[in-house]
């Protein structure tokens, strides 16, 4: 596939992730990378040349560096919304929760990308049900659910051994 092709192929699969559900937002960035690997697994599994991420272990599991890039670029572009919320747990504190949603140019755009690539209906399927099953659960369920049914084989790493001395 020619990388022009693919990289509209991208932005098609996270234009219609963000707006499937009635553009539910996706809630946390880590919640946001899973949906996009199983979604890549499911069609990986149907059409290899629909598998258009490479995902390696990371600390909460499967990561891709490439659809980070292609998000936040995205954002910048003004096609993906994009804010941060302070989430308080206790009176003594919280977190910080991404929350990421379709804009009205991302709409016009995977308008535009839906009629010029038309990819077969059975794909946006996937991407509606993927993020219907899986934007609203607990995040330590979904990446439970990932490492079990999406594993991805941690690269075998090179431990340096040191050499302990006592003076």
């Amino acid at each position: 596939m020619p990388e022009n092709e693919k990289q509209k192929l991208k932005q098609l699969f996270i234009l219609w992730l963000l707006n499937s559900n009635n553009c539910e937002p996706i809630r946390g960035k880590t919640r946001f990378v899973k949906l996009m690997h199983i979604i890549n697994e499911i069609l990986k599994s149907k059409d290899a040349e629909l598998s258009v991420y490479s995902f390696y272990s990371h600390h909460y599991g499967p990561y891709s560096d490439e659809f980070v890039e292609d998000v936040e670029r995205m954002i910048k572009e003004g096609l993906i919304g994009h804010r941060i919320d302070y989430i308080p747990i206790t009176d003594f504190g919280g977190y910080l929760e991404n929350v990421y949603w379709i804009s009205e140019e991302g709409k016009k755009r995977l308008a535009k990308l839906s009629d010029e690539l038309n990819p077969p209906n059975w794909v946006l399927d996937i991407v509606q049900e993927t993020k219907s099953k899986y934007n609203k659960i607990p995040l330590s369920a979904l990446i439970r659910e990932v490492y079990l049914k999406y594993p991805i084989k941690r690269k075998k790493e090179k431990r340096k051994i040191f050499k302990l001395f006592s003076f």
